[in-house]
């Protein structure tokens, strides 16, 4: 069975939801004169309101907004049988690191930098536009077969696209990111190892990798790093929180290097894992 879609005429109907007047007016202006249906939405309220009556292709969802901001719109919209399957692509600054770390652990499976390139705005909208109505259509076709074995692969295909998605841009930020970046196991193994991290702290990727943190800390360090740890765990809330902690790295040769750590975690499964942003 095979899906075919008219790529030289692909248009979607796109939500945007920005509190910012400017932005979605170019936002609008650009995606339809690509010729996209558009819809605003200048607030996370008004946004739930217009996906959940008429599922959109696509929403491309300011973070920074008052009342109710863009992680807790996402998370409405994953819980929700009606708007699950609808990508959401966050619009988030240049430089906003952390930001895009966090919106891929809620659910987002792109960002769209400000100041917004008309190209990126239309390449990155058109590929999740092209994905979203394939999966659609694959699951118009598979709604002939058995029930039961049609929506297992249905959950197994999303599930994989998403997980590839969200892992390839994960990996892509964080390998270009200007301060360190890694990642821990519920074990306090380190799982992954930035190049900014390296440049920092001396020590090579294929070295660190599977070290305990402790390894990085002086052992006056280790109750403020296990604190903040179950602080996110019984504190943190849905998305996990964030901690802040002012410590000492240990760099390659023993050297002490003071930096700002932002703890932050999220859930694979019933495990949990953890990313720390690190800034000298």
């Amino acid at each position: 069975m095979s899906v075919e879609l008219r790529t030289d005429r692909l248009t979607g109907d796109i939500l945007i939801v920005d509190d910012v007047p400017e932005n979605l007016r170019l936002l609008m202006d650009m995606l339809t004169a690509a010729g996209h249906t558009v819809r605003p939405a200048t607030g996370g309220k008004m946004a739930l309101r217009s996906a959940f009556a008429r599922p959109p292709d696509l929403i491309l969802l300011d973070i920074r907004m008052p009342e109710m901001d863009g992680y807790e719109v996402c998370h409405q919209l994953q819980s929700d049988a009606r708007t699950q399957a609808t990508p959401v692509l966050f619009l988030s600054g240049l430089g906003e690191t952390n930001d895009k770390v966090k919106g891929f652990a809620v659910g987002a499976v792109d960002y769209i930098t400000k100041p917004f390139e008309v190209e990126e705005v239309l390449a990155r909208v058109r590929t999740h536009v092209l994905l979203k109505q394939t999966l659609t259509r694959l699951a118009e076709q598979n709604e002939a077969l058995e029930a039961a074995q049609a929506e297992l692969e249905m959950r197994v295909a999303l599930r994989t696209a998403a997980l590839q998605a969200s892992e390839a841009h994960h990996r892509a930020i964080t390998r270009s990111a200007m301060d360190a970046i890694i990642t821990l196991d519920q074990r306090a193994r380190i799982t992954s190892w930035n190049p900014a991290a390296t440049r920092l702290f001396g020590w090579p990727e294929a070295e660190i990798l599977g070290a305990p943190v402790t390894q990085l800390l002086p052992a006056s360090m280790w109750p403020a790093v296990r604190d903040g740890a179950r602080w996110l765990l019984k504190e943190g809330g849905f998305y996990g929180g964030q901690k802040r902690l002012e410590l000492i790295i240990l760099a390659r040769g023993g050297i002490e290097v003071p930096v700002e750590m932002t703890l932050s975690r999220w859930f694979e499964g019933d495990s949990p894992y953890y990313i720390a942003i690190l800034r000298v």
